[in-house]
């Protein structure tokens, strides 16, 4: 076995549970979207709150989390499907919202745009 395979298993097996967890996810498991729901979201709002203190308001940052969890089921759970325990889904899902992110800014760059200091 090479060192390179030796490694992707060792680093995969290391977040084992979390690829296990995504699994769960794509066939559709209650209590593993329950999950989803009251702890990743409250997550990804207080992350949200904290990196982007003051930028979007209580509706933007609904609309970013549910853009994130839209993200992850699209196109038959392509986004979770591409995880591979590379790393944690903690952080695969903050990826996930920073793309998020930077589509919301592209949509609402007008309305952001043309906002005054009166306003």
């Amino acid at each position: 076995m090479t060192q390179n395979k030796k490694d992707f298993q060792e680093f995969k097996t290391f977040f084992s549970d979390d690829y296990e967890y995504t699994r769960l996810l794509i066939s559709g498991d209650a209590p593993a979207w329950d999950r989803f729901y009251k702890e990743f979201r409250s997550k990804l709002e207080s992350y949200v709150n904290r990196k982007y203190f003051n930028v979007f308001n209580s509706i933007a940052i609904e609309e970013i989390i549910d853009g994130v969890q839209k993200r992850l089921i699209v196109n038959d759970y392509k986004t979770l499907r591409q995880y591979r325990g590379e790393c944690s889904f903690s952080k695969y899902v903050t990826q996930a919202t920073e793309w998020e992110i930077a589509d919301w800014l592209r949509k609402h760059i007008i309305e952001l745009d043309s906002k005054s200091i009166d306003n």
